[in-house]
């Protein structure tokens, strides 16, 4: 496999947890002061920040990069793969922004918290539309150009059990992260809200998925039989999920069900990746297993190894101001 497209992959994955739980953070605000528990609002109001809505564009530019050096990808495919990119990448800008706004207000709007939480999820929908176009079936040459046909992935099965899946992940993920978050900073009332959020989503969790595969299979016969012969990454995924569960289930070692949530997502990612190679967009780009870096790979190693690091570096260490502040908050 390409050491690059490896690496796309992982910070792929990387960036889907980050934006999972920052999109999902803003829509959980938006509950909190809807059913006015105060609790879950302390907690979100120290979490999110408009640092992480910068930090989101950056490591999405820093993924948009990479993909600028697989071969052929911006050559002859570039306009209708980044159209969706582009577009996310204003969302995160306008979402920034209506953040700030929201900030000066104390996190009091409601009307704010739900255009800063809806922005969120229409970046994921759009992010997983170019998963989508990858399987094949919605580009076309005309006029010597390949063009994105919009009729046909509206219209198609497999778009729509994407988008769902995705939608619901990003409650999902961000419910024990932020499970968890609450548990470290001591907050019991805000970490039993965000249990029931994330037992609740847990079961559409695991029928969203099981959708996704009668859809690949009427959309793309051949990448499906390649995920049978790789089954053993999602049965990794699913026992990953049980423990996921059965530990928030039980009211215990939370860090440990976030652990194994991303372990779910992990190898459920691996498997979709591995599988869906040689192809890169089927069934026009093919990525070769010795694909040569090209000029400025260690540039190119440093940016990413810097984007992946960061981020999670961040996710670290604001647990110790969060605690401090929501017990504050919450006394």
């Amino acid at each position: 496999m390409s050491v690059v497209v490896t690496m796309l992959w992982v910070s792929m994955f990387c960036c889907m947890i980050l934006l999972s739980i920052n999109f999902g953070a803003g829509m959980y605000a938006y509950y909190g002061l809807k059913l006015n528990h105060t609790p879950s609002v302390t907690v979100l109001r120290y979490y999110l920040s408009p640092v992480w809505d910068v930090i989101d564009i950056l490591f999405l530019g820093v993924v948009l990069y990479i993909a600028d050096f697989l071969p052929l990808v911006m050559k002859d495919y570039g306009e209708p793969l980044l159209f969706p990119a582009v577009f996310v990448v204003i969302l995160l800008i306008g979402r920034a922004m209506i953040h700030l706004f929201w900030k000066k207000q104390l996190f009091s709007s409601r009307g704010l918290s739900l255009a800063y939480g809806l922005t969120g999820i229409i970046c994921a929908v759009i992010m997983t539309a170019v998963l989508t176009i990858s399987e094949g079936g919605y580009l076309f040459f005309s006029g010597g150009h390949m063009v994105l046909d919009v009729s046909v992935l509206l219209t198609s099965f497999y778009f729509w059990a994407v988008t769902l899946l995705a939608a619901i992940s990003v409650f999902y993920i961000s419910a024990i992260y932020l499970l968890f978050l609450s548990k470290k900073s001591g907050n019991e009332r805000a970490a039993e809200k965000f249990r029931s959020y994330a037992l609740v989503w847990s079961v559409p969790t695991l029928l969203s998925s099981a959708l996704i595969f009668i859809a690949l299979e009427r959309h793309n016969p051949e990448h499906f039989n390649r995920i049978l012969d790789l089954s053993g990454y999602f049965l990794l995924s699913l026992v990953f999920y049980m423990l996921a569960v059965t530990y928030i289930f039980w009211k215990r070692y939370y860090g440990w069900a976030f652990f194994f949530v991303l372990c779910q997502y992990f190898f459920a990612f691996c498997g979709y990746g591995i599988s869906h190679l040689p192809y890169l967009l089927y069934p026009y780009i093919k990525v070769h297993p010795f694909t040569t870096w090209q000029v400025g790979a260690l540039s190119l190693l440093s940016a990413l190894l810097l984007s992946i690091l960061i981020p999670l570096f961040i996710l670290r260490i604001r647990r110790v101001p969060v605690s401090r502040k929501s017990r504050h908050g919450e006394n």
